[in-house]
Protein backbone atom coordinates (compact mmCIF):
# COMPACT_ATOMS: atom_id res chain seq x y z
CA UNK A 1 0.00 0.00 0.00
CA UNK A 2 3.00 2.16 0.62
CA UNK A 3 4.05 2.03 -2.51
CA UNK A 4 0.86 3.73 -3.94
CA UNK A 5 1.80 7.31 -2.00
CA UNK A 6 5.58 7.41 -2.79
CA UNK A 7 7.74 9.87 -5.11
CA UNK A 8 10.91 8.88 -6.78
CA UNK A 9 13.95 11.03 -6.68
CA UNK A 10 16.75 11.60 -8.68
CA UNK A 11 19.94 13.66 -7.19
CA UNK A 12 22.25 14.84 -9.25
CA UNK A 13 25.62 16.07 -8.69
CA UNK A 14 28.01 17.77 -10.69
CA UNK A 15 31.21 20.31 -10.47
CA UNK A 16 31.40 23.54 -12.66
CA UNK A 17 33.77 26.25 -13.30
CA UNK A 18 32.02 29.69 -12.30
CA UNK A 19 35.12 32.12 -12.51
CA UNK A 20 38.47 31.80 -14.38
CA UNK A 21 40.34 30.18 -11.58
CA UNK A 22 37.65 28.54 -9.18
CA UNK A 23 34.99 25.45 -9.83
CA UNK A 24 31.40 25.04 -8.04
CA UNK A 25 30.18 21.62 -6.33
CA UNK A 26 26.29 21.64 -6.44
CA UNK A 27 23.73 19.12 -5.90
CA UNK A 28 19.86 18.97 -6.64
CA UNK A 29 17.02 17.19 -7.16
CA UNK A 30 14.09 16.38 -8.51
CA UNK A 31 10.88 14.46 -9.27
CA UNK A 32 11.55 11.16 -12.09
CA UNK A 33 7.91 11.27 -12.79
CA UNK A 34 7.50 14.96 -13.73
CA UNK A 35 7.25 15.98 -16.95
CA UNK A 36 8.07 19.77 -16.75
CA UNK A 37 11.84 20.89 -17.81
CA UNK A 38 14.86 20.69 -15.95
CA UNK A 39 15.73 23.23 -15.04
CA UNK A 40 12.00 24.09 -14.47
CA UNK A 41 11.44 21.65 -11.82
CA UNK A 42 14.36 21.05 -10.14
CA UNK A 43 15.53 22.06 -6.92
CA UNK A 44 19.18 23.00 -6.10
CA UNK A 45 20.08 21.18 -2.70
CA UNK A 46 23.30 22.73 -2.04
CA UNK A 47 26.11 24.26 -4.02
CA UNK A 48 29.63 25.69 -2.77
CA UNK A 49 32.73 26.93 -4.26
CA UNK A 50 36.17 24.66 -4.12
CA UNK A 51 38.10 27.77 -3.34
CA UNK A 52 36.05 28.23 -0.34
CA UNK A 53 35.45 24.43 0.77
CA UNK A 54 37.52 23.07 4.03
CA UNK A 55 37.90 19.22 5.24
CA UNK A 56 34.21 19.84 7.42
CA UNK A 57 32.55 21.82 4.79
CA UNK A 58 30.55 18.96 2.84
CA UNK A 59 29.91 16.45 5.92
CA UNK A 60 28.09 19.28 7.61
CA UNK A 61 26.28 20.07 4.58
CA UNK A 62 25.40 16.06 4.03
CA UNK A 63 23.97 15.86 7.51
CA UNK A 64 21.53 17.88 6.71
CA UNK A 65 20.21 17.06 3.48
CA UNK A 66 20.52 13.02 5.07
CA UNK A 67 18.22 14.64 8.07
CA UNK A 68 15.77 15.94 5.26
CA UNK A 69 16.06 12.81 3.16
CA UNK A 70 15.13 10.27 6.45
CA UNK A 71 12.03 12.34 6.98
CA UNK A 72 11.54 12.31 3.21
CA UNK A 73 11.74 8.75 3.10
CA UNK A 74 9.34 8.84 6.49
CA UNK A 75 6.81 10.75 5.16
CA UNK A 76 7.06 12.75 8.53
CA UNK A 77 9.09 15.29 9.98
CA UNK A 78 11.36 14.87 13.24
CA UNK A 79 8.16 16.00 15.24
CA UNK A 80 6.19 13.26 14.14
CA UNK A 81 3.68 15.90 11.45
CA UNK A 82 3.25 14.16 8.14
CA UNK A 83 4.48 16.09 5.10
CA UNK A 84 2.56 16.36 1.53
CA UNK A 85 -0.22 14.86 3.20
CA UNK A 86 1.63 11.80 3.90
CA UNK A 87 3.60 11.12 0.96
CA UNK A 88 6.92 9.46 0.85
CA UNK A 89 9.98 10.30 -0.77
CA UNK A 90 12.75 7.61 -2.26
CA UNK A 91 15.75 8.70 -3.82
CA UNK A 92 15.67 6.13 -6.69
CA UNK A 93 18.58 7.63 -9.00
CA UNK A 94 21.80 9.26 -8.08
CA UNK A 95 23.42 11.14 -11.51
CA UNK A 96 26.32 12.93 -12.32
CA UNK A 97 29.50 12.37 -14.44
CA UNK A 98 32.19 10.16 -13.22
CA UNK A 99 34.31 12.72 -11.53
CA UNK A 100 31.38 13.16 -9.13
CA UNK A 101 30.89 8.95 -8.65
CA UNK A 102 34.94 9.22 -7.85
CA UNK A 103 35.67 12.34 -5.93
CA UNK A 104 32.01 12.25 -4.41
CA UNK A 105 31.03 9.29 -3.16
CA UNK A 106 34.67 7.28 -3.89
CA UNK A 107 34.04 5.04 -6.31
CA UNK A 108 36.17 3.10 -8.66
CA UNK A 109 38.31 5.29 -11.08
CA UNK A 110 37.54 4.66 -14.41
CA UNK A 111 40.86 4.44 -15.69
CA UNK A 112 41.14 1.10 -13.71
CA UNK A 113 40.79 -1.90 -15.76
CA UNK A 114 37.52 -2.65 -13.93
CA UNK A 115 35.67 0.26 -12.97
CA UNK A 116 31.71 -1.43 -12.70
CA UNK A 117 31.67 -1.07 -8.88
CA UNK A 118 29.06 -4.10 -8.71
CA UNK A 119 31.56 -6.37 -9.98
CA UNK A 120 33.76 -8.64 -7.42
CA UNK A 121 36.66 -8.70 -9.18
CA UNK A 122 40.08 -7.05 -7.88
CA UNK A 123 39.84 -3.62 -9.10
CA UNK A 124 43.55 -3.86 -10.58
CA UNK A 125 43.52 -7.22 -12.15
CA UNK A 126 44.59 -6.81 -15.69
CA UNK A 127 41.53 -8.19 -17.11
CA UNK A 128 37.62 -7.70 -16.14
CA UNK A 129 35.20 -8.56 -18.39
CA UNK A 130 35.34 -12.98 -19.87
CA UNK A 131 33.07 -13.52 -22.53
CA UNK A 132 30.79 -10.87 -21.48
CA UNK A 133 30.85 -11.51 -17.81
CA UNK A 134 33.05 -10.43 -15.00
CA UNK A 135 35.58 -13.46 -14.15
CA UNK A 136 34.53 -12.76 -10.49
CA UNK A 137 31.16 -12.34 -10.64
CA UNK A 138 28.41 -9.55 -9.99
CA UNK A 139 27.67 -8.34 -6.32
CA UNK A 140 24.77 -8.50 -5.00
CA UNK A 141 21.93 -6.13 -3.50
CA UNK A 142 22.33 -8.09 -0.10
CA UNK A 143 26.31 -8.27 -0.77
CA UNK A 144 26.28 -4.33 -1.52
CA UNK A 145 23.82 -3.55 1.74
CA UNK A 146 26.46 -5.92 4.08
CA UNK A 147 29.39 -4.06 2.86
CA UNK A 148 28.81 -0.80 1.55
CA UNK A 149 31.55 0.12 -1.17
CA UNK A 150 31.18 4.21 -0.08
CA UNK A 151 31.18 5.25 3.30
CA UNK A 152 29.28 8.62 2.09
CA UNK A 153 26.56 9.46 3.99
CA UNK A 154 24.14 9.07 1.32
CA UNK A 155 24.29 5.42 1.06
CA UNK A 156 22.99 5.35 5.49
CA UNK A 157 19.81 5.71 3.90
CA UNK A 158 17.71 2.67 3.95
CA UNK A 159 17.91 1.11 0.51
CA UNK A 160 20.23 3.60 -1.21
CA UNK A 161 23.14 1.84 -2.26
CA UNK A 162 25.63 1.94 -5.21
CA UNK A 163 23.26 0.19 -7.08
CA UNK A 164 21.25 3.90 -7.10
CA UNK A 165 24.25 5.51 -8.97
CA UNK A 166 23.26 5.94 -12.96
CA UNK A 167 26.03 6.15 -15.41
CA UNK A 168 25.64 8.81 -17.58
CA UNK A 169 26.22 7.32 -21.32
CA UNK A 170 28.32 10.43 -23.17
CA UNK A 171 30.60 10.63 -20.13
CA UNK A 172 31.14 6.80 -19.72
CA UNK A 173 31.96 7.59 -23.67
CA UNK A 174 34.62 10.10 -23.44
CA UNK A 175 36.55 7.95 -20.96
CA UNK A 176 37.44 4.91 -23.05
CA UNK A 177 39.17 5.68 -26.40
CA UNK A 178 38.99 7.26 -29.37
CA UNK A 179 35.90 6.23 -31.32
CA UNK A 180 34.30 6.11 -27.95
CA UNK A 181 35.47 9.95 -27.75
CA UNK A 182 34.36 10.69 -31.02
CA UNK A 183 30.57 8.98 -30.19
CA UNK A 184 30.61 11.32 -27.14
CA UNK A 185 31.26 14.03 -29.07
CA UNK A 186 29.06 13.28 -31.66
CA UNK A 187 26.18 13.01 -29.04
CA UNK A 188 26.53 16.14 -27.36
CA UNK A 189 26.85 17.65 -30.48
CA UNK A 190 23.29 16.17 -31.28
CA UNK A 191 21.78 16.81 -27.75
CA UNK A 192 23.00 20.76 -28.26
CA UNK A 193 23.09 21.93 -31.16
CA UNK A 194 19.82 23.01 -31.13
CA UNK A 195 20.22 24.55 -27.91
CA UNK A 196 19.15 22.02 -24.60
CA UNK A 197 16.88 19.36 -25.56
Amino acid sequence: ADLNRVVPLWIHGDKAEFTENDSILDFSMGAILNFEETLDSAFLLASFPSSCTVEGTWPSIWDDLIDGFMQLLNGKNNDGVFLASGWKFVIWNILGDQDNHVNVFKMPHWSKACFCWDCKQEKDEALCFKNGLPFGGRRTIAEEMESRISAHPLFKIPGVSSYNICHDAMHVLFCDGLLSRAMGCFLKHQCWRDGPG
